[in-house]
Parts: structure tokens; C-alpha cells; sequence
């Protein structure tokens, strides 16, 4: 639109993105011509809205970029945004789908460190990480972390392993 002479501001790029990045949800394919979107903006727009960031975090996250989800995740933080639970679990569970176990808890201390109480979801995803990985000790922490903090999960630790399905 630019190269026709039209004025393209920060509303127009941000649809633009949003649409991309709900279509790429379900398209993979779409995922990098969203995050060229996301990058425009950030050459031409002042400020980028949070809504924005917890789109392209998330689309990185489907499209298992968790580098880059997890870089634009601190820089939200960094510009002064909290991200929502949501935003934080679609983190996480990229993670976890990647047996980044480590990093995904990270993010969880993250969470808290932000203000946000993880959630039943947060937790589930990380005991059923630890179980996969036949860590129950880790799964048994995690579990109990949660219980400190008033959320019961629907996960418990297990002694029986179920191996995950190797990409």
C-alpha cells in the first residue's frame, strides 16, 4: 500500500497482523508473513499495543518458534506490558511440546514475578511435561508449588512414563 501511495499507519498494521496471525493458527504456512508484519511494525510504528505482542507471541509459539516467542515475551515485559495468563501458557506449552522443560519453568517463575498467579492450566501442562520425561520429582515440586498457592491441579505426578511420539 505504500509503494501505491498510500499512508499506512499503526490500526491498519495492527488488523493486518491480528488477521495473519488468527489465520496462521490454523495455516502454518502464514506464519512468517505475520511475523514480517510484526517486524514493519516495529521499524514504523512508535509503539506497539500488547494485544499485538500476545498475538505474535503466540503465533510464534504454533509455529514452534519458541526463541523468538520467549525474546518478544521479556521485551513485552520490558516495555512495561504484563502479558495475560494466556499469553504466558501459550509459552509454556510450546515449550513443554518442545521438552524445554527448564525453560518453561522459567516462565512460570516469570509469571509470578509479573503479578500473574498461574493458573491450573500452567501447572498442568508442566506436571504432565515432568511425567513425559519420567522426572517425578520435578513433577512432585511443581505439584506442590501449586498447592502452596491455592491451585489444585488436574494433573498429579505419576510413576508411570509415557514416552512421547519423537518428532
Amino acid at each position: 500500500m505504500g509503494e501505491i501511495g498510500f499512508e499506512v499507519e499503526g490500526k491498519m498494521m495492527s488488523s493486518l497482523l491480528r488477521g495473519l496471525c488468527i489465520e496462521s493458527w490454523e495455516e502454518k504456512d502464514l506464519v512468517q508473513d505475520a511475523y514480517q508484519v510484526f517486524e514493519k511494525m516495529r521499524e514504523r510504528v512508535s509503539v506497539i499495543d500488547h494485544t499485538s505482542y500476545s498475538f505474535v507471541i503466540r503465533t510464534l509459539c504454533v509455529g514452534r518458534r519458541t526463541g523468538e516467542a520467549m525474546y518478544h515475551l521479556v521485551e513485552m515485559i520490558g516495555m512495561g506490558y504484563v502479558p495475560r495468563t494466556i499469553t504466558f501458557n501459550n509459552v509454556i506449552q510450546a515449550l513443554c511440546m518442545e521438552e524445554k522443560i527448564g525453560e518453561a519453568l522459567v516462565v512460570l517463575v516469570t509469571m509470578s514475578e509479573n503479578g500473574k498467579i498461574p493458573s491450573r492450566t500452567s501447572y498442568d501442562m508442566l506436571i504432565k511435561e515432568f511425567n513425559q520425561q519420567g522426572l517425578l520429582l520435578g513433577a512432585c515440586n511443581v505439584y506442590g508449588a501449586a498447592l502452596k498457592r491455592g491451585v489444585v491441579p488436574h494433573r498429579i505426578p505419576t510413576k508411570t512414563m509415557v514416552t512421547k511420539n519423537k518428532k
